[in-house]
């Protein structure tokens, strides 16, 4: 895979967890704007694990 994609979607989950952590603590958990960062570090999070890490089954 390309280490580039990998740096890039690394500091997209950097950057989306930091911007996550502070909607939680300005506007609480259930904030719409933490449940939406929460959605999209799912979705960086689980591009991740398809594209770089091996499946144990």
């Amino acid at each position: 895979m390309n280490k580039n994609l990998k740096e890039v979607l690394l500091k997209n989950i950097y950057l989306k967890r930091k911007e996550m952590i502070e909607f939680a603590q300005l506007a609480g958990y259930t904030c719409e704007k933490t449940v939406k960062c929460s959605q999209e570090l799912d979705m960086y999070l689980n591009e991740y694990q398809v594209l770089f890490l091996k499946k144990t089954s």
